[in-house]
């Protein structure tokens, strides 16, 4: 068991003599980390699989943009399929960031106060292994939501770039005015945002830290 410095032996050894109070600090402070790691880790997974799903249809919309040139002249209501998908994306990523909006920030200052109490710790506590384990949790902690957020925009982003590939040219002019809602969509932001504020990404990740 690692000694954080503010239960550190030393400390207490001044204050009282007492093993049992020593031990019982330790069993509560390993209880607490436990907990915490336990909800954590389980908030972060839920999250994360929510997001994979949104991920998956990034990638199904992607293609079916890809298939675009081939499959319009097959089936005249190919743009129609796709503006639905895009909906539903739209509909799932603003529904993802609606229920991350106040864990995701919670995470982000929960990291912020952990690497300070970390850093602040190894000031005086040099070579304490707890201090540079403290730190190393507060990055993570926040670190797969971020992920997560990067990944949802870098797929979005991906969308417009497909479209921009495509022969619209060749379209008829109702097909062209539909590409260009469809185009009007895909250039949208999407992404995952703490409180409705600030966005969730990589960046923002190392902005905290």
């Amino acid at each position: 068991m690692y000694e954080l410095p503010f239960i550190a032996s030393d400390n207490i050894k001044m204050e009282s003599s007492s093993f049992l109070r020593k031990e019982a600090l330790h069993v509560l402070q390993g209880a607490m980390l436990c907990v915490t790691a336990f909800a954590t880790i389980s908030l972060d997974l839920g999250i994360t699989f929510m997001g994979l799903q949104i991920i998956a249809q990034l990638n199904i919309l992607n293609d079916y943009k890809k298939l675009m040139n081939d499959k319009i002249k097959t089936d005249p209501k190919f743009l129609n399929k796709i503006i639905q998908k895009h909906c539903s994306v739209i509909e799932n990523v603003n529904l993802l960031s609606e229920i991350t909006s106040e864990t995701s920030f919670l995470q982000l200052i929960l990291t912020c106060v952990a690497m300070l109490f970390g850093f602040t710790f190894s000031i005086k506590y040099t070579m304490d292994l707890a201090n540079y384990i403290m730190i190393i949790c507060g990055a993570a902690l926040s670190l797969p939501i971020c992920i997560l957020g990067e990944f949802i925009r870098l797929k979005s982003e991906e969308l417009s770039k497909t479209l921009y590939l495509t022969n619209w040219y060749e379209l008829s002019l109702k097909d062209q005015k539909m590409f260009l809602i469809v185009l009007g969509m895909a250039q949208r932001e999407y992404g995952l945002k703490a409180a409705g504020m600030y966005d969730v990404n990589l960046y923002t990740f190392v902005q905290v830290r």
